[in-house]
C-alpha cells in the first residue's frame, strides 16, 4: 500500500449530508408524561394532567429548551459567585491558607464548592525578557519555554521524505512555535506574584459542583 492509500484509509471523512436529505422515523409515545409523571390512557398524545406533547422526539425537543434556558441561567448565577468568592480566595492565599477548593454553604441547601486547577493559558514567548526582569530568580520556579512543532507541506512527497528522512530538510517541513508555560502549582504561586506578571496570567475557570448533604 503506498502511501497516498495509507492517508486515505486513515483519513477521517468531511462529508456532510445535505440538509434536508436525512431520513426520518417516527419516535415512540411516552408512558407516562416526562414532567409531571402522569400517565394517559391508550392513545392519548398528550398529558391529561398538564397537556405537554407525549411524543419522545417533542420531549427530547422540549427538555432541551430547557436545558439551555437552565443551563444559561446557571452560567450566570456561576459567574456571580465566582467573583463574589474570588477575593477570600486570594485572601486565605496571602494568609498562606491556600486551598484549591471553597466550600460555599447554602440556606436551603447543602450549598456548593469551587475547585481550581492549576491551570493557565500559554504566554507569548516575547513575553519571556520582561518575566524575567520582574522575577529575577523567581522566573525558573514560575515558567519555562515549551515548543510545538506544525508540519507546514503535507504532499505526498514530503510526507515521504518525512517518512524517509528529516535531517537538513528539518526546517522544510516544520513550523517551530515558541511559547511559555506555567510551572506547577502556579495557582497558588500567583498570589505572590508582581501586579504586571499577575494579570498576564489566564487560569482555567474554577469548576462548580454540589455539595453533599449530610
Amino acid at each position: 500500500m503506498n502511501l497516498l492509500d495509507q492517508l486515505k484509509k486513515h483519513a477521517v471523512s468531511t462529508k456532510k449530508i445535505k440538509k434536508g436529505s436525512h431520513p426520518e422515523i417516527q419516535a415512540s409515545s411516552l408512558e407516562a408524561c416526562w414532567k409531571c409523571a402522569a400517565k394517559p390512557e391508550p392513545k392519548q398524545t398528550h398529558c391529561p394532567k398538564c397537556n405537554t406533547s407525549l411524543d419522545l422526539a417533542d420531549a427530547c425537543y422540549q427538555a432541551h429548551q430547557e436545558f439551555k434556558t437552565a443551563e444559561s441561567t446557571f452560567r450566570l448565577l456561576e459567574s456571580n459567585l465566582i467573583q463574589e468568592v474570588m477575593p477570600e480566595h486570594k485572601s486565605l492565599a496571602k494568609q498562606e491558607k491556600f486551598s484549591k477548593t471553597i466550600s460555599v454553604p447554602g440556606e436551603d441547601t447543602p450549598g456548593v464548592k469551587l475547585s481550581w486547577k492549576d491551570m493557565f493559558s500559554k504566554l507569548d514567548i516575547n513575553q519571556e525578557k520582561f518575566l524575567k526582569d520582574k522575577l529575577g530568580e523567581r522566573y525558573q520556579v514560575c515558567f519555562k519555554q515549551e515548543r510545538s512543532l506544525q508540519l507546514l507541506d503535507t504532499s505526498d512527497a514530503a510526507l515521504s521524505l518525512l517518512q524517509e528522512k528529516l535531517g537538513e530538510d528539518f526546517l522544510k517541513l516544520f513550523q517551530i512555535k515558541l511559547s511559555l508555560a506555567c510551572q506547577e502549582n502556579m495557582d497558588q504561586k500567583q498570589f505572590n506574584l508582581p501586579d504586571p506578571v499577575k494579570n498576564l496570567l489566564v487560569q482555567s475557570k474554577p469548576s462548580l459542583t454540589l455539595n453533599v448533604e449530610k
